[in-house]
């Protein structure tokens, strides 16, 4: 079953964990669990977007900027549009397609 915390394990040498001043950018696996444990407790549009968030590492303005168009159920595919590369670097909008899980 594909898991979050493989996207984290094979993704380690072009990330880094913490930020310029010291804080750590992401979430334990524990505070994944917790966090989707209290996910499971809310309304069915919350624990979408929280499940949307852990499982792609999409940005929360990016999740809630996906169209359900780029939702694809039959490649198990979500498809993001990239708003950190910023529109002044390149001439097209970057977009990256993420696997998701079964649910």
């Amino acid at each position: 079953m594909f898991h979050y915390c493989y996207i984290v394990e094979h993704m380690k040498n072009s990330m880094t964990l913490y930020n310029d001043e010291g804080e750590r950018l992401y979430l334990t696996p524990e505070e994944r669990k917790a966090f989707l444990d209290a996910a499971c407790k809310a309304p069915r549009t919350v624990r979408t977007l929280c499940h949307v968030l852990v499982y792609t590492g999409g940005r929360i303005s990016e999740v809630l900027a996906l169209p359900y168009g780029r939702i694809d159920l039959s490649s198990k595919e979500i498809i993001i549009l990239t708003l950190k590369k910023r529109k002044k670097l390149y001439a097209k909008p970057q977009y990256r397609a993420v696997p998701v899980p079964d649910y």
